[in-house]
């Protein structure tokens, strides 16, 4: 599988899209599957607040799909580590947003990265954790 910290191309493939799901769900406001993502224990922290567990992953995914905001994250490339036990990955984002109805203008809400904890769990990669750190905000 991966040795002395490399992530093989196929683990790399499925860590990346765990990323990119995680993203394209909450942008839509899908939360049907987002808490599944994650590990049973796993764990999204953002903006100060702590999710643990599939039903506060689940609960925190349906109050944002009924929020009125239009959002959309623009992922960078991860960077992944293998430890011996998962891997840890962090990857840099670009979140716009916008409260309200209608075609805002473009707006950077923030620029940061995902601190990300993920590992096998009933066969699959899914997220042990995820920490949002803001970088730049505007």
């Amino acid at each position: 599988m991966q040795l002395d910290g490399e992530v093989d191309q196929e683990t790399r493939a499925h860590v990346t899209a765990l990323a990119v799901e995680f993203n394209w769900k909450l942008d839509r406001g899908i939360a049907e599957g987002f808490a599944e993502l994650f590990t049973t224990d796993g764990v999204f922290t953002a903006a100060g607040s702590e999710r643990r567990g599939r039903a506060e992953l689940a609960t925190f995914a349906q109050a944002r799909s009924e929020q009125n905001k239009i959002s959309r994250t623009i992922l960078g490339l991860p960077r992944l580590h293998w430890n011996g036990q998962e891997i840890q990955g962090t990857v840099p984002y670009t979140l716009f947003m916008h409260s309200g109805e209608g075609q805002p203008e473009a707006q950077v809400f923030a620029v940061g990265e995902y601190e990300d904890n993920y590992r096998i769990e009933d066969g699959a990669w899914r997220i042990a954790s995820r920490r949002s750190r803001q970088v730049f905000k505007r």
